[in-house]
């Protein structure tokens, strides 16, 4: 009964990372379409945050246990097949395009643009030469920072197992100077606490931590998992609305709820009831939501 059960367990994580996946793709969509200025994705300023929550979450899911040096460069070799073709393919297509078809000026910022993206390094590029809601400014390859970061993370993930091995202690101090930075850069440099890593870190072992201490455990609370998106999605609809102040805490609940509702889970029946009358984008959301949260979309 019991290896039946952890069968049953391993089946239903596969199909969760599947969905997980599949909201990282429809989230990243709606910030492309945000800056496309396409209506109805006003959730897109915070994206970022439930996206690198959801990663975290992953990464304790499928590669939280790994060891070996050959488990490490088959993380890596996993990884880069996965990412790396197509980022680079975007790289190179986006600079054929633009050497035809910008001015000269423009082509001037593309390619500092790519040389920094070319290097892994995209975040960083943006982060030392403009602002994220800059209209002004061409930069067509503005949403790879999120990549970067992303990538970045996918670096130093196997250095945080070694230390959870030897004292993980010393994993949570990490994420609490994660948090410190991120709350001293939120008001004196909002750029560093956006775009980096380190202050970034934190929410990446939010959503690992919501895995090991919740979801690995088995702990599920439809009630409560429901009752949190009901508040994430109240909160993102009135973000949308106004500009919040300071943004460091808006950002620190929506990181909270988002790792509620994905540890916690709700029932997806519940959606078909109470959201009828939502937008297309936010109806997709919410459907991929609710499958990812609940065992019963998985068979």
């Amino acid at each position: 009964m019991k290896g039946s059960y952890s069968h049953h367990r391993e089946i239903i994580e596969q199909h969760k990372a599947i969905t997980y996946r599949k909201i990282k793709s429809d989230f990243t969509s709606s910030s492309t379409f945000y800056h496309l200025g396409i209506p109805g994705f006003p959730f897109a300023y915070f994206e970022v945050d439930l996206f690198l929550v959801v990663n975290g979450y992953l990464m304790a899911m499928l590669y939280g246990e790994i060891k070996s040096k050959a488990e490490v460069i088959d993380f890596f070799v996993r990884k880069g097949a996965r990412l790396l073709p197509a980022y680079f393919t975007v790289l190179a297509l986006t600079a054929i395009v633009g050497v035809l078809l910008l001015l000269p000026r423009e082509i001037e910022h593309l390619m500092t643009q790519g040389i920094w993206s070319a290097v892994v390094l995209p975040n960083f590029g943006f982060w030392q030469s403009a602002v994220y809601f800059d209209s002004i400014m061409l930069r067509p390859l503005l949403d790879l920072w999120s990549l970067g970061v992303e990538l970045q993370f996918y670096l130093v993930f196997p250095l945080l197992l070694l230390v959870k091995r030897v004292n993980e202690k010393w994993l949570i101090v990490f994420a609490v100077v994660s948090f410190l930075i991120a709350v001293a850069t939120s008001t004196s440099d909002p750029k560093t606490a956006f775009f980096l890593l380190p202050s970034r870190l934190r929410e990446f072992m939010v959503g690992y931590y919501t895995y090991r201490l919740i979801s690995q455990r088995g702990i599920t609370n439809n009630t409560l998992g429901l009752a949190a998106l009901l508040a994430l999605l109240a909160l993102l609809f009135t973000l949308s609305a106004v500009n919040p102040d300071p943004v460091f805490l808006a950002n620190a609940v929506v990181v909270l709820l988002s790792a509620a509702v994905i540890g916690l889970g709700f029932p997806p029946e519940a959606i078909k009831c109470v959201f009828k009358n939502l937008s297309d984008s936010w109806q997709v959301l919410l459907l991929n939501l609710s499958c990812a949260f609940s065992d019963n979309c998985f068979g």
